[in-house]
């Protein structure tokens, strides 16, 4: 029997070669301080609602996209009558640590513990379109990352960069040339706000952003046309014609670093 479409089996080499990564990343993260934290494979399905995460707390966010499930709760006998808790596979692991975050600053002596600098690893799952899994998409994967919880300053926004560049190295070795991208939301909101965009709005607008950013990273180029029209069109409804310049400046902007014809733009 073969397990379900985008699941997969491990053995031997390829087993050993993910548990290397793993123990190189995890070394690393030691060695700066970072301890690691476990959770739940299975969160209440309530964590990912409109009133926790929004309407969109990630690109292309859909609620199909996601394996939710009944959990039967037996209290003393399995003759009982359960009650039922909904709960959904963890897609990403990024609100998992935050509820736990949540639970240790709740509990005493909190913040003689912060920062709490914490790395994990987690299996995630997605329900992804069949037609769109590959070799290496697939429902399950699985997510590392690291985070300085209640830190502050210049040292606690960096540092995260020096771990990766070191993690990079750990694995792929020194002849590479590691750059990181760094982006801000702060010039979305304060425009998004200029133009009195409403919430729901904003969310499309976000996603048709997020689409395009992908397409420049070279994912799915054949969708960048009708993205960027679309986006267009959208806002020409909503927008006067200086707002939609300053817009449009933001969806044909490459990467890059801030300018003065940046500041200008915007001041």
């Amino acid at each position: 029997m073969d397990p379900i479409t985008g699941m997969r089996d491990l053995f031997g080499v390829e087993l050993r070669r993910r548990r290397y990564l793993v123990q190189s990343l995890t070394g690393v993260a030691e060695s700066f301080g970072y301890e690691p934290v476990s959770v739940s494979l299975v969160e209440r399905a309530e964590a990912y609602s409109e009133e926790i995460v929004g309407m969109s707390p990630w690109p292309e966010w859909n609620r199909k996209g996601c394996f939710f499930f009944d959990v039967e709760d037996y209290e003393r006998a399995y003759t009982e009558a359960p009650g039922i808790t909904r709960a959904v596979l963890v897609p990403e692991g990024t609100l998992s640590i935050t509820r736990w975050l949540g639970a240790q600053l709740g509990s005493a002596g909190a913040d003689s513990r912060l920062p709490l600098k914490i790395y994990y690893e987690q299996s995630c799952f997605r329900n992804e379109l069949t037609g769109s899994l590959t070799g290496t998409k697939g429902r399950q994967f699985a997510q590392f990352g690291v985070e300085i919880l209640g830190g502050r300053g210049p040292v606690a926004d960096v540092e995260p960069l020096v771990l990766a560049h070191e993690m990079i190295r750990q694995v792929a070795g020194d002849n590479l040339e590691i750059v990181f991208r760094i982006s801000s939301n702060k010039l979305f909101l304060a425009l998004a706000e200029r133009c009195g965009l409403t919430l729901r709005a904003r969310v499309q607008l976000k996603e048709w952003l997020d689409t395009l950013a992908e397409c420049r990273a070279g994912k799915g180029l054949e969708r960048a046309q009708a993205t960027r029209e679309a986006t267009m069109d959208f806002l020409g409804e909503r927008v006067t014609a200086e707002q939609l310049c300053q817009w449009e400046y933001i969806v044909d902007r490459p990467a890059g670093s801030v300018t003065m014809t940046d500041l200008e733009m915007f001041a």
